[in-house]
C-alpha cells in the first residue's frame, strides 16, 4: 500500500514537472532556466543600506530620549537600593518610592516597545518596495537573456544559520541609538535583514525549502550578479535625478 502511494506521488510530481517544463518552453523548443540568490541581493542592494541609515536618523532622537530616561531609571534604582540599607525593610517611604520606580519602568518598556514596533513597521514597508524592485530587475534580466524561468538559488543552509537568535536579543541595553562605530552599524543592519528573512519556526523553514525546489544551480545560470548590477545602477540614477 505504501509503495503504491509513493509511486502515485512520484507519478503526479513527474506530470506536474513535465507540464511546467512544457509551458515554459520557448517557441523554438529550447528551454532556459536561471537561479537568483535572493539573500545576497538583499545584502548587497545599496537601497537597503540607505533605508537603514534613513531609519537610524529618523529614530535617533527618540532613541536618545529613551537612553536618557533609562539612565535616570538606573540612577533612581541605585538610590532606592542605598535607601534600603539605611532604613528598615518595611519603611513606607522606601516602599512607595520603589512602587513609583516600577511603574516608571513599566511605562518605559511600553514606550521602547512602541518605538521598536514603529521602526520595524516602517522597515517592513520599505522592504516591500525593495522586493518589488528586485522582482522587476529579475524580470528585466531574464527577458534580456532569454530565460523562460527563474528560481531561487538554494539557500537552505543560510536560512538555518539565520535561525539563530542574535546575541543579547530581548535584554535591557543601554546605549541603543547612541554613538556607534561603522562595524556596529553594519552588524545591526545585517541583523535587521536577517530578522526579516529569518524563518520563525521549523514549519516555516520546511515550507520555504519546499517552495524552493533548486538544490543545485550551476554558476552559468546564476544571474544574481546581473540582477544586483541592474538594481544598483537604476538606484544610482534615481538618486541622481533632480527632485
Amino acid at each position: 500500500m505504501g509503495i503504491r502511494l509513493l509511486s502515485r506521488g512520484l507519478l503526479v510530481g513527474a506530470l506536474v514537472l513535465s507540464a511546467s517544463a512544457g509551458a515554459a518552453r520557448a517557441a523554438d523548443g529550447s528551454f532556459n532556466l536561471a537561479v537568483v540568490d535572493v539573500s545576497k541581493v538583499f545584502r548587497s542592494y545599496a537601497k537597503v543600506q540607505d533605508v537603514q541609515t534613513e531609519l537610524d536618523q529618523k529614530f535617533n532622537e527618540r532613541m536618545k530620549e529613551l537612553n536618557a530616561e533609562f539612565k535616570k531609571l538606573q540612577e533612581e534604582h541605585t538610590e532606592i537600593k542605598n535607601m534600603r540599607t539605611r532604613f528598615s525593610a518595611d519603611n513606607d517611604f522606601v516602599f512607595d518610592k520603589n512602587q513609583k520606580w516600577e511603574r516608571a519602568l513599566f511605562q518605559f518598556d511600553k514606550k521602547r516597545a512602541q518605538v521598536n514596533q514603529d521602526r520595524q513597521e516602517q522597515m517592513s514597508q520599505q522592504m516591500k518596495t525593495v522586493l518589488n524592485e528586485i522582482r522587476a530587475s529579475i524580470r528585466k534580466v531574464a527577458e534580456a537573456r532569454n530565460f523562460q524561468m527563474v528560481l531561487r538559488a538554494p539557500d537552505a543552509d543560510a536560512l538555518l544559520a539565520m535561525d539563530e537568535k542574535p546575541e543579547g536579543e530581548g535584554e535591557h541595553k543601554e546605549g541603543t541609538g547612541g554613538d556607534q562605530t561603522e562595524d556596529d552599524k553594519a552588524k545591526k543592519q545585517a541583523e535587521e535583514i536577517q530578522n526579516i528573512l529569518r524563518p520563525r519556526s521549523t514549519f516555516e523553514l520546511v515550507s520555504r525549502v519546499r517552495r524552493n525546489p533548486v538544490v543545485y544551480g550551476s554558476n552559468t545560470v546564476d544571474i544574481t550578479d546581473d540582477v544586483l548590477k541592474l538594481l544598483n545602477e537604476e538606484y544610482k540614477k534615481q538618486k541622481a535625478a533632480p527632485k
